[in-house]
């Protein structure tokens, strides 16, 4: 059998020295110690003639057998396992059939002619990294960021969800994911944590306004939205004209959950004032869109705003305040267009600076608002990009049909339809009463051309 990524000497004798060692005891029926049964040769610890590196791709406990890929030639195979087989954790201790999972990478011996598993061990050579948010996958270019760390995306990876195979497509910005890989090569995905869908109801009085869920999502309220949010509970802010309101929510993976908003009405707004100092000081300081004198402390009406500072020779800021106390101060300091900033400073890439005390957002990579940072004296901006223009270039989605379509969360109408084009990272969700809804992450190129979609139908709900 072929190698990729870990030696394989000694394989074989390593397994069979184990199983004389533990005696293949925890988890394992116990008929398994008698060689002869009325004439009937039994499958015994150590009869095996092949050995391998592999990902387990499937399991069935009532069946007893364990599907798996041999990586590079994306080879998939079944081996049925009974009382004489044993399994191990990477440091060799015995471990049940039941906890070896969907996406673990795994050293097995097995023997060809019965197609029987003899032992298994979750592979010593490979890492596992779990409960990683906000990790970015390009497909295109074969790479994963897991935290400031790089990897590179294998050919075969392979990518679950409570036990069903996916895309990568189908991965969400909201899901938790788990890693495992070898070297500097990732092979699986699990999704450990999913997403869900919030639909919000009476929600008239807050159009215009901002939600927010968790830590992970904040994005301007319009009419017959469907957020993707995580799955789990969640606390959800809402403002709008000066008023706050605070809700909680418990999201299931893939469902949808209705909020009614009606009882988060005031009669008077509230307000805080923001005192702005700015470099450079000729800088143009502008607040959901409207030119702002920073001269003197700012009033703001309570909730999330929208700040942006322009100044000639400068890197543009574009980042998102929430006024939630009677004061505040913001302190910013542009970066020059072009400089490169020391690694050792207290700021980020930006050189951009936020007095402790005030909450400052910020847009992820591709412009969304995706998470909020309480500042300690950090905060990023966006930059000046070199994009390619998509005007007058549009997105086709082409099917299913008859199927509502939210693009960021918001709706824009019944498939088939076309939206203009962003470049950029998109989810595109798709609801039908009656229907799981399904969202899907699309990354949109720059390129001066329509492009289309077509995704699976809806699986009718049970």
């Amino acid at each position: 059998m072929r190698k990729w990524g870990i030696r394989k000497n000694c394989i074989a004798a390593l397994f069979l020295l184990a199983g004389v060692l533990t005696g293949c005891g925890l988890g394992s029926k116990q008929e398994g110690s008698d060689a002869v049964f009325e004439g009937v040769v039994v499958d015994q610890p150590g009869q095996f003639d092949s050995a391998d590196t592999a990902i387990v791709v499937g399991v069935d406990e009532t069946a007893g057998t364990f599907t798996f890929e041999e990586p590079q030639v994306k080879k998939r195979f079944t081996l049925e396992y009974n009382g004489a087989t044993c399994f191990y954790d990477k440091f060799g201790n015995g471990v049940t059939a039941g906890q070896i999972k969907e996406g673990d990478i795994v050293d097995i011996t097995f023997y060809k002619p019965k197609k029987r598993l003899n032992t298994l061990q979750k592979s010593p050579g490979a890492w596992t990294l779990n409960g990683k948010t906000g990790s970015e996958i390009q497909e295109v270019q074969q790479i994963v960021s897991i935290g400031t760390e790089k990897y590179a995306l294998a050919p075969d990876y392979v990518v679950f969800s409570n036990k069903e195979e996916l895309e990568l497509m189908d991965l969400n910005a909201m899901d938790t994911l788990a890693f495992q890989g070898i070297g500097q090569k990732v092979y699986s995905i699990v999704v450990e944590k999913g997403h869900g869908y919030l639909r919000l109801q009476n929600d008239e009085y807050f159009y215009g306004g901002w939600i927010e869920v968790g830590e992970k999502v904040i994005q301007q309220i319009s009419e017959n939205m469907l957020l993707v949010v995580p799955e789990g509970t969640s606390n959800v802010l809402l403002s709008n004209h000066g008023v706050r309101g605070e809700k909680s929510i418990q999201v299931k993976r893939n469902e949808e959950v209705v909020l009614d908003i009606g009882d988060l009405k005031a009669d008077e707004p509230e307000y805080g004032t923001v005192i702005f100092t700015i470099t450079p000081n000729e800088a143009s300081l502008y607040i959901d869109g409207k030119k702002t004198d920073f001269s003197a402390p700012v009033r703001m009406e309570y909730g999330i705003h929208q700040m942006i500072v322009r100044s000639d020779g400068y890197d543009t800021v574009t980042q998102y305040l929430r006024v939630g106390k009677p004061s505040a101060g913001i302190h910013i300091d542009l970066t020059e267009s072009g400089k490169e900033v020391d690694a050792d400073t207290d700021t980020t890439v930006s050189g951009n600076n936020a007095t402790p005390g005030s909450e400052v957002y910020h847009p992820d990579k591709t412009g969304k608002l995706t998470g909020s940072d309480t500042t300690t004296g950090t905060t990023s901006n966006t930059g000046n990009a070199d994009t390619t223009s998509t005007e007058g270039y549009y997105v086709s989605l082409t099917g299913p049909s008859g199927v509502e379509v939210y693009v960021d969360g918001n709706y824009i109408g019944m498939a088939p339809i076309n939206f203009k084009k962003e470049a950029g990272q998109h989810t595109v969700t798709l609801r039908k009463s009656g229907y799981t809804a399904k969202s899907y992450t699309i990354q949109v190129d720059n390129e001066q051309k329509n492009i289309s979609y077509a995704f699976p139908d809806l699986i009718a709900e049970q």
